[in-house]
């Protein structure tokens, strides 16, 4: 009576573990299914019905994507990353407790030999006659049960860790569109700086060639005034250059300092005779040979 006792004990036992975490999978289950919903309607106010349809017909990479884009966007601690890390946490534990704690160990604490009644150990031994229990096609099917929610608690972490690698990438992305359009912006107003720049620069060479054209001007004048006018002063008895240092001293001549200004034939005429410091050899000569016949005081 007491070994019946012990294993209907330890059968409700189990069966209330076994409930208690297969309603937590369940809830698990309609989360996952609310939440995948969730995402396909915020894809529908982001992007437009085609797009929902293609989230609703996609279950994880749409969930994924949306949490990478939800991560972006407000950050890893917010409503709709925290439900779903609640729906992970409500699948995962109960497979981990199911697979790796308290039921297991039960359902191994009932398990009795079938010829004396007596308790197996862990290797499936009977403790009570020694009879050796091997695993049947049951048991196998547990093991690849087993295997199937070690694989899919794998699965959920690699969806985790790639939501937040590729969350960070679309920070980075975002980032590097920032920049890019700051970078674009930059470019414009150098774009603009150097337009400005250029129409100023075609002002200023018009206004150079303006005067160039001047100088040039300026410079046959100042040649002509040169070849063919000279300078005298109340005293002297010789005809200058406007540059010549004896009337032209402080950069300047002084017009009420009894300075004359007369065509170097007239100034011939009159007697005069070119400053040999203004004028250089040849030009003496040649203004020798071309008015040293007009002297009238020769």
């Amino acid at each position: 009576m007491k070994l019946w006792y012990n294993i209907g004990e330890v059968i409700t036992v189990k069966k209330f573990l076994t409930t208690l975490l297969s309603i937590l999978i369940i809830i698990s289950y309609v989360g996952a299914l609310l939440m995948h919903l969730y995402t396909s309607w915020l894809c529908n106010l982001a992007f437009g019905t085609f797009w929902a349809v293609i989230a609703f017909l996609t279950p994880p990479i749409s969930d994924l994507i949306m949490c990478g884009v939800v991560i972006q966007q407000n950050g890893i601690f917010n409503p709709f990353i925290i439900e779903w890390v609640v729906v992970i946490l409500l699948y995962t534990v109960p497979m981990l407790v199911l697979e790796h704690g308290g039921a297991k160990q039960i359902v191994h604490k009932v398990t009795f030999c079938r010829r004396c009644g007596s308790q197996l150990d862990d290797d499936r031994k009977c403790t009570g006659c020694g009879k050796q229990y091997f695993n049947n096609f049951k048991s196998f099917r547990k093991g690849i049960k087993s295997k199937f929610n070690v694989l899919s608690i794998l699965c959920i972490v690699i969806i985790c860790i790639l939501t937040a690698t590729i969350s960070v990438q679309n920070s980075q992305i975002v980032n590097g569109k920032e920049k890019i359009a700051l970078l674009e912006n930059n470019i414009e107003k150098s774009d603009t700086r150097i337009k400005k720049m250029n129409k100023e620069k075609s002002h200023s060479d018009a206004e150079i060639a303006r005067l160039i054209n001047q100088l040039s001007d300026l410079n046959k004048k100042s040649k002509f005034f040169d070849a063919f006018v000279g300078i005298t002063t109340e005293s002297g008895t010789k005809f200058h250059k406007y540059d010549c240092n004896l009337i032209n001293s402080n950069g300047s001549i002084d017009y009420n300092g009894g300075i004359n200004f007369a065509s170097i034939k007239f100034l011939y005429s009159l007697g005069f005779e070119p400053c040999k410091r203004c004028y250089t050899d040849e030009e003496i000569a040649l203004y020798d040979e071309l008015f040293k016949d007009l002297n009238l005081y020769n």
